[in-house]
């Protein structure tokens, strides 16, 4: 069934590549059942009208499905539980049981003032000097690498003690897809080697062992290719 659906967003975001990589993991082609309108937040794409007519929390990712009632919808955990229900997409979301889907939900709810900060905290400095290039400061890497594990326990301790996958999951559920996002740019981007925590390393491994992982990281990756060439 064809989703019918646009999706705005830009493959640097966190949360776009977890909606991306959502739909990759469910067979879903981009240009096939979807399409996928880039948008560059620190452009001010998301603050012109035609995106704030669609869209008036001004923010993406964000999804219109024009043939179904024109629904719109912004944020990234929020268009995923909305995808995996529509679709049924049980195994990264369960519907049948409840505590379960609570579970997930927990994670999800805590997500923008839990693991979230390892963007607000780390990756932002790290971006802000790429696009300054020469004129940026200098920045302390050991100072941010220690930021960047102090956030990596915390997700241990509260999320990876009784199972492999996020809140104890057998399988990933969009929790992991989530968090992964957040927890993997940070040695892509070349802030630390490989975390301290070995829970959360065996974690990182088993999410790369996923279908499309690597497609849906390639720009982030090109990015950090170009900190390297600028020496930042």
């Amino acid at each position: 069934m064809s989703l019918g659906l646009k999706l705005y967003g830009h493959w640097v975001s966190q949360p776009a590549r977890s909606v991306l990589w959502l739909l990759h993991l469910n067979n879903k082609q981009i240009g096939a059942d979807f399409e996928f309108k880039k948008v560059e937040p620190m452009n001010g794409d998301t603050r012109k009208s035609e995106f704030t007519t669609l869209f008036p929390t001004a923010k993406s990712p964000a999804i219109h499905e024009p043939d179904n009632n024109d629904f719109k919808l912004a944020e990234g955990s929020a268009i995923m539980q909305y995808l995996c229900d529509k679709n049924e997409w049980e195994n990264w979301y369960p519907s049948s049981d409840l505590q379960s889907r609570a579970r997930v939900n927990e994670y999800l709810s805590s997500h923008h003032t839990t693991s979230r900060r390892c963007t607000l905290k780390i990756f932002h400095p790290v971006m802000m000097s790429i696009m300054k290039g020469k004129k940026a400061e200098p920045l302390d890497y050991k100072a941010l690498a220690a930021t960047s594990e102090k956030e990596a326990n915390r997700f241990s301790k509260t999320w990876l003690q009784n199972g492999p996958f996020v809140n104890g999951f057998e399988k990933p559920t969009i929790a992991d897809l989530f968090a992964y996002t957040e927890f993997a740019q940070l040695p892509q981007m070349d802030v630390l080697e490989r975390y301290e925590d070995d829970k959360v390393n065996e974690w990182m491994n088993r999410m790369k062992d996923l279908p499309h992982h690597n497609d849906m990281h390639r720009s982030l990756l090109k990015l950090t290719a170009l900190k390297r060439k600028m020496g930042v």
